[in-house]
């Protein structure tokens, strides 16, 4: 017995020591083109091995490679990576299911070309033909044959050009993601700088399988600007329970939201596709707008000069997607001015935006206004009307402090229009 449990020791140390050194015997040159070779044909597209690729066994078998170049002609991608490193369970050997324990990408360039029109509605046609543009069946199809411990960009640099836009360029990318099982929590945190604004971002989703068996998943989402890209919008916070519908889309109810200092309860739609479209129901039983009118804070002597060659705020943020949202609050607050039963409506389509104040109770009457603009300028103009059936005279000049020889009922109907989002530049027009 002693003699065959030292045999099964000796063994057991030789085939360790294979493993160990295998990886040593193996041409890199050998390696780094198989490698290209087989990930090309996976993918679709080029991808070239250009420096040093080392292979490891223990604790896993793992890659690291430098200077790796990626090409997607036929989608106008291309992409360098500094540096490319991975690693697998040794368990994934013998078992039917992969087990990623690593994915890191290094000082990655990605360049995306956008297409003319003409390429794009092509692309776009057979994108309607050969799905919906959700990723989530995907990746719920990968996660059940494989497990990814972590995934992760560091000193990421995105630059998409255009030839009717100028270059635009996200960089200082930092991207964590971990989805250990299609049965438990899947999690997605980044954060990037585009221009001057830095954001911060996290996700995460209680289980992937709940959503595909048509069950309520626990989800939260929050975002972080600096500076912010409107007054009041420095933060956002949502949570709430996900269900994916038979036609695709995702429907939350029940759901908490988090504006600045905010809260509302939330009911949405999200219907992904080629162009994403979002319905959205929020109720709040006091809204305070008085933040979100607050002009910027004022910057020091020193920063004076680079203050004015700043570009103006703007809302090209919204510009990437369709949306319909309504907001009912019991209770709203506008610096001096209090109000009841508000309803506010808006529609985006297409980069066109337009709003309605359907009702504004305050204590000199109510007020009805509707106001559109175009979220793609670089400084958007705002054209709209405001309506009133009768404002009580004295009650209006006392809510603006005022005192007038008159009194009675006043009656509005009148369009304004306005440019740019800044609160001085606004009150000079």
């Amino acid at each position: 017995m002693r003699r065959f449990i030292l045999s099964l020791l000796g063994v057991a140390a030789l085939a360790v020591a294979a493993i160990a050194v295998l990886p040593s015997l193996i041409s890199s040159d050998w390696v780094r083109a198989e490698l290209g070779r087989q990930l090309s044909a996976a993918t679709g597209s080029s991808i070239a091995f250009n420096g040093p690729v080392n292979l490891s066994a223990f604790p896993y078998l793992a890659v690291v490679a430098e200077d790796v170049t990626l090409s997607a002609e036929a989608e106008g991608i291309t992409a360098e990576f500094a540096e490319v490193s991975g690693s697998v369970a040794l368990s994934s050997l013998w078992s039917d299911r992969l087990h990623i324990k690593q994915i890191a990408l290094d000082r990655p360039v990605i360049v995306l070309e956008e297409k003319a029109a003409d390429e794009a509605a092509s692309t776009a046609d057979r994108g309607i033909e050969t799905g919906s543009g959700d990723p989530l069946p995907a990746l719920v199809a990968f996660l059940e044959r494989s497990a990814i411990e972590s995934v992760s960009i560091t000193s990421g640099t995105f630059i998409r050009r255009s030839a009717e836009d100028p270059e635009e360029v996200v960089s200082d990318v930092e991207l964590t993601l971990s989805a250990p099982d299609v049965d438990d929590a899947f999690s997605l945190s980044a954060s990037a700088r585009v221009g001057e604004r830095s954001y911060e971002t996290s996700f995460t989703i209680s289980t992937l399988r709940s959503l595909l068996e048509r069950q309520p998943a626990d989800v939260t989402l929050t975002a972080e600007a600096d500076p912010a890209p409107a007054p009041g919008l420095t933060n956002f916070e949502a949570s709430g329970q996900v269900t994916l519908n038979a036609n695709g889309s995702y429907q939350i109810r029940g759901g908490e939201v988090e504006a600045g200092e905010q809260a509302f309860s939330l009911n949405a739609l999200f219907v992904p596709g080629e162009r994403a479209r979002f319905l959205v129901d929020l109720e709040a039983d006091r809204l305070d707008l008085t933040p979100f009118m607050d002009v910027a804070p004022e910057t020091s002597q020193t920063e004076a000069p680079a203050a004015d060659t700043a570009k103006p705020a703007n809302l090209q943020f919204l510009a990437g997607f369709d949306a319909d949202m309504s907001i009912n609050a019991a209770a709203l607050t506008l610096g001096e001015i209090s109000a009841s039963d508000v309803s506010f409506s808006a529609a985006l389509k297409d980069g066109e935006l337009a709003a309605e104040l359907g009702h504004l109770e305050i204590d000199a009457g109510s007020l009805a206004a509707n106001v559109a603009t175009d979220v793609t300028a670089d400084e958007p103009a705002f054209r709209g009307r405001l309506a009133s059936k009768g404002l009580d005279i004295a009650k209006l000049s006392a809510l603006a402090g005022q005192t007038v020889p008159l009194s009675g009922a006043l009656t509005i109907d009148a369009g304004f229009a306005f440019r740019g989002l800044d609160g001085e530049a606004i009150r000079r027009q």
